[in-house]
């Protein structure tokens, strides 16, 4: 058999193969940031008056952001990033200014008292491997069938 005469095909095989495994670790990454947009926004439950205390809203949880503008859950946004070949950065956060203060605490607040919503959602994406479950749908995929050239 003549291995030298298989080589340019095998190259090109992965080099095809090298594209498709990038395209799905993007789109498993994309598909990641919009999961825990979604899941972040999911937080933030209830509701209360601007300017009221906690205790005059609905469905007000403890421990849990309240909704009261908006202007929080609009403001939770994910990015993507390319770092290299099938290496890439996903970013989720709210990008309002109080968010932080939401997440950790504020000095003017009682000692303890925060409303985290962050760490909540990277939590249950870690727990349930739904973040992992994304990228291995999308590599069986890239990879066809029999996961082999």
């Amino acid at each position: 058999m003549d291995v030298e005469a298989h080589i340019d095909l095998t190259v090109r095989a992965l080099l095809l193969k090298h594209k498709a495994i990038d395209g799905a670790v993007k789109s498993a990454s994309q598909a990641v940031g919009s999961l825990a947009t979604r899941t972040m926004k999911q937080q933030i439950v209830g509701g209360h008056p601007v300017g009221k205390g906690r205790d005059s809203g609905s469905g007000i949880v403890a421990g849990k952001p309240s909704n009261m503008s908006g202007n929080l859950r609009r403001s939770i946004r994910s990015k993507t990033k390319q770092e290299g070949f099938g290496t890439y950065t996903v970013t989720t956060g709210a990008y309002q200014i109080y968010a932080r203060a939401l997440e950790f605490g504020h000095p003017k607040w009682a000692n303890g008292v925060r409303y985290p919503f962050v760490a909540p959602t990277a939590k249950i994406l870690l727990e349930n491997n739904r973040a992992r479950d994304l990228y291995v749908k999308a590599m069986r995929k890239a990879l066809g069938k029999r996961g082999v050239l």
